[in-house]
């Protein structure tokens, strides 16, 4: 009989009513029959939901992840749909370069059709998105994923699906060949080498700007936009909207904002701006709010931008040790 494989559930949302915490996790988990046939699973409550104003879920999980690195072959870490790129990609920057896997999962695309309908949808999706991660864990496969339909995908490289009749996930597309990942068909098929050789522990940076305000904007809202003294750093994911050029300036010339639209990525910084390439919007907006909770690169927002920390580049670019280009903070 084969050895099923060790693997640490963290949930922090996914479901249409929330679990409330480790009891009623336990239950659910319980009745995961599939799951069980599969893999060994311990399962670990975090949160009720997920949510980009609350980025200190994903510093418990990083911190939870660090903790139980030793005991398990990979991590499974549940979120709601909503902004759930955002979310990973935060808490890839906070994970840092990994030698395990770690695969998000959430709803399936029939699940979204249902919430589009306004109707309830059950547990089907999420634990077939748990099921399918697994698939990663048991491949060795090493890096930060997010499991979404038949499809692996790095969280750096996934995309949300603009389209209202065909909303979801998917990889981007990259010049330079495969973003890696894998599908599921018979079994975790990869699309290249993800092999780690060193099981080594990551050292996690899982500050972020706590002063971030991220702000999806609606029609109006950059006219009625305001931004407290106190703010760091603002985001305005915009890509549901089109924004005028006149838009440029309302914007507070002495808080970095990062402007994320369905074309572009716009940095501005000290009144100029800058497009900023090779990155998915999601990724970018959260290696923004990484970015400003790192005070040695406050200054050199821009530079800090186009390294590679984790991979993230959807181009080729030399990978920077975080330790020599950041002061680590807890």
């Amino acid at each position: 009989m084969l050895e099923k494989h060790q693997i640490a559930l963290l949930y922090a949302g996914g479901r249409q009513h929330p679990l409330k915490n480790q009891n009623a996790l336990n239950r659910w988990n319980k009745e995961f029959i599939e799951l069980e046939m599969v893999a060994t699973a311990e399962p670990m409550f975090i949160a009720g939901h997920t949510a980009p104003d609350q980025p200190q879920i994903l510093q418990r999980i990083a911190r939870r992840i660090q903790r139980e690195w030793n005991r398990y072959d990979g991590f499974i870490v549940t979120m709601d749909y909503a902004h759930v790129l955002y979310n990973a990609n935060l808490l890839a920057f906070m994970l840092g370069r990994l030698s395990k896997p770690i695969v998000i999962s959430t709803i399936s695309h029939d699940d979204l059709a249902t919430i589009a309908a306004g109707a309830k949808y059950p547990d089907i999706g999420l634990k077939a998105s748990i099921v399918n991660a697994t698939q990663m864990v048991t491949a060795q496969a090493a890096g930060s994923f997010i499991a979404f339909g038949s499809s692996i995908i790095p969280v750096t490289h996934a995309l949300v699906s603009e389209d209202k009749d065909h909303p979801g996930i998917y990889p981007a597309s990259s010049a330079h060949g495969s973003v890696g990942g894998g599908y599921i068909d018979f079994g975790i098929q990869l699309l290249e080498n993800q092999h780690a050789l060193e099981r080594v522990k990551p050292e996690i940076y899982v500050a972020y700007g706590e002063r971030v305000l991220y702000q999806v904007l609606t029609a109006g809202d950059i006219k009625d936009l305001q931004v407290e003294k106190k703010t760091r750093g603002l985001i305005l994911d915009s890509r549901h909207i089109s924004l005028p050029v006149s838009a440029a300036r309302l914007l507070p010339k002495k808080v970095p904002t990062l402007v994320l639209t369905s074309a572009a990525v716009l940095l501005y910084t000290n009144g100029r701006v800058t497009k900023i390439t090779g990155l998915t919007p999601d990724c970018a907006a959260a290696k923004f709010t990484w970015l400003s909770g790192q005070r040695s690169v406050l200054a050199k927002l821009k530079n800090a931008m186009d390294q590679d920390f984790i991979g993230e580049h959807l181009r080729r670019v030399k990978p920077v040790k975080r330790a020599k280009s950041i002061k680590k903070r807890r």
